[in-house]
């Protein structure tokens, strides 16, 4: 159906801005990749865009003491359920810790994003706290929304 085709469309384009993401450990806003300068596909655009705007930007321009790590698989029981996810970029430093996630779902408020991600957020920060020992009150959650192009922060 074409409603299928569409939700398949949103996932494949989802996925491709994700993997372009994955690109960056840290930016360089003086030194950017060819990519960036030159975007050749939608999800190149897409992120160069987000990257245009300093609140994202500087979720790439952690300190050069901060360990960053991409695509960080978790699987843990949380509470009595089963979590299993991927947290697209988490920034360790300091003994505190920033989960960051990407958003490529269409919303008109960031207030929608915060209602529709928010519960996978805290979920994520609880499972961080439990390995890192990092007490939760010093791990930040943000969503990075590609449709608003612009930084979400979950209380």
């Amino acid at each position: 159906s074409m409603q299928n085709a569409a939700l398949r469309e949103s996932a494949a384009f989802g996925s491709t801005v994700h993997a372009v993401f994955e690109r960056i450990t840290r930016w360089n806003q003086e030194d950017r990749p060819h990519w960036a300068l030159h975007p050749a596909t939608e999800a190149e655009r897409t992120v160069a865009a987000c990257l245009n705007v300093p609140a994202i930007r500087e979720l790439f321009m952690p300190a050069e003491t901060a360990i960053v790590m991409k695509e960080q698989r978790i699987e843990a029981i949380d509470g009595n359920s089963w979590i299993s996810g991927v947290i697209d970029r988490l920034l360790l430093q300091d003994g505190s810790a920033c989960i960051v996630d990407f958003k490529t779902d269409h919303a008109d408020t960031p207030e929608q994003l915060r209602e529709r991600h928010a519960n996978q957020l805290n979920a994520y920060a609880r499972i961080v706290s439990r390995i890192t020992g990092i007490p939760l009150e010093r791990i930040t959650r943000t969503i990075v929304s590609t449709c608003l192009k612009e930084t979400i922060p979950i209380q």
